[in-house]
């Protein structure tokens, strides 16, 4: 194992992540669901946040404010554990790591 293959493992990130892990500010789009209550499944869907939906999330503090459609819905730190999203924003990652510039190289007659 290498360098280049220790420094990608810093570099990737996940397409699919809890709606918890989410900055406030970021629109995201619901990919699934993962609850085992009924209960939360019919209150999201109720609310519209369903897979497929564009929710943007805007408060973390003291519980998480989204949006989805014309709906402003506060729930708690578990449920939006439960809710996975698809980042539709993709992670500022530079393609070099840090402190390595990218060589350039240059073909042609020298003088």
């Amino acid at each position: 194992e290498g360098d280049c293959c220790k420094q990608v493992r810093k570099t990737v990130s996940s397409a699919v992540v809890p709606l918890s892990e989410i900055d406030v500010g970021v629109e995201v789009k619901v990919a699934y669901i993962n609850t085992r209550s009924n209960s939360r499944m019919h209150k999201l869907s109720h609310f519209g946040v369903v897979p497929g939906t564009i929710i943007a999330l805007h408060q973390r503090y003291p519980s998480f404010v989204i949006t989805c459609g014309n709906h402003q819905i506060a729930i708690e730190e578990d449920i939006a554990k439960e809710v996975y999203v698809w980042q539709t924003e993709s992670p500022k990652v530079s393609p070099n790591p840090p402190g390595q510039e990218r060589k350039r190289w240059r073909l042609g007659k020298r003088n």
